[in-house]
């Protein structure tokens, strides 16, 4: 139980630097990787990308910049995935789980 409460603390701390960092711009962010499937551990990294149409140059930098600032524990690897290779991209629609990081409750939507 500790376990998923911490899992949700550090989750929503990213949610948080994302909105403040995104705003209103219509974005769709992906969990993906070990934190997506429930395996971490102290030496995991969490994985995000982030799809969009048209953000402006050095959104990407802000945000990393920002979760380096931050007090998480865990290396977060922020991914632009309108620019990464299609097969990863693929990858991440089929694996990922969509967060929506405007809503505080329950932001992740598990596949099903």
């Amino acid at each position: 139980m500790a376990e998923v409460h911490h899992r949700e603390a550090i989750l929503s701390k990213i949610s948080n630097i994302l909105r403040e960092n995104l705003g209103d711009k219509q974005v769709t962010v992906y969990l993906f990787g070990s934190w997506a499937k429930g395996n971490i551990h102290t030496s995991s990294d969490i994985d995000i990308a982030i799809d969009h149409k048209n953000l402006p140059n050095g959104f990407l930098y802000r945000i990393r910049a920002a979760f380096e600032e931050s007090t998480i524990p865990y290396q977060i690897d922020a991914i632009d995935l309108p620019n990464v290779d299609e097969n990863f991209r693929n990858k991440v629609f089929r694996e990922g789980i969509q967060w929506d990081v405007c809503k505080s409750e329950s932001p992740l939507r598990t596949k099903h």
